[in-house]
């Protein structure tokens, strides 16, 4: 459970970067097809199979207008350490449904390329949780690979980017809060798109 309290901080702090720029996004309250995705959208397409048993598998796809996804970018210093990352959020924090990202940046603001937990430092982490279960899996390991990576930055310390993002790697399974004894194998996709009232995005 402590772990898991750990990560519930993280969230929460996470929640209360996106709110500064909740306000910045375009409004788009329409219906979203998963199959029909208009180009606007934020996508994600996830598979996870269980490494124990591979016809056990997790599939979870699909598309969220503007203002329920985003990637907010930030660069401030804690306590003598800096903080250089992208936050990635699809849905709402710790909610069913919801997709959560935290990736490290080097100073030239490219993200490293290794998939990891919460205390892996110069990498990323991801945890998903697909709708009608109270499942969450939490990356353990695995790579990264960010393609058109873009930036929008209305000030030097935070702003928003748009990407596409595809992993693969290793996830542990908690329910209900609690971590079980099963491991999945992960991979998929996540196209995060410019929101319009950022501004222009450029290319670091």
């Amino acid at each position: 459970m402590k772990t898991i309290k750990s990560i519930s901080s993280i969230f929460l702090f996470s929640l209360l970067i996106g709110a500064t720029l909740s306000s910045c996004s375009k409004s788009n309250n329409g219906s979203v097809d998963e199959e029909d995705n208009a180009s606007g959208e934020h996508t994600y397409n996830i598979t996870l199979i269980n490494k124990g048993d591979a016809s056990n598998k997790v599939e979870y796809r699909g598309g969220l207008p503007l203002d329920e996804a985003r990637a907010i970018y930030r660069y401030r210093t804690i306590s003598d350490e800096i903080e250089h990352s992208i936050t990635m959020l699809f849905g709402k924090l710790e909610e069913v449904g919801s997709i959560y990202g935290n990736f490290d940046l080097d100073d030239s603001k490219q993200p490293f390329t290794k998939l990891g937990g919460y205390s892996l430092q110069d990498g990323g982490t991801l945890t998903i949780r697909p709708e009608g279960t109270t499942d969450m899996y939490i990356s353990t390991s695995g790579t990264l690979t960010f393609s058109d990576l873009k930036y929008a930055l209305p000030t030097s310390a935070v702003g928003a980017a748009c990407y596409t993002l595809k992993f693969e790697g290793d996830f542990d399974k908690y329910t209900d809060g609690d971590k079980t004894d099963e491991t999945y194998q992960g991979s998929g996709t996540f196209v995060i798109s410019p929101q319009d009232d950022m501004g222009t995005y450029k290319a670091p």
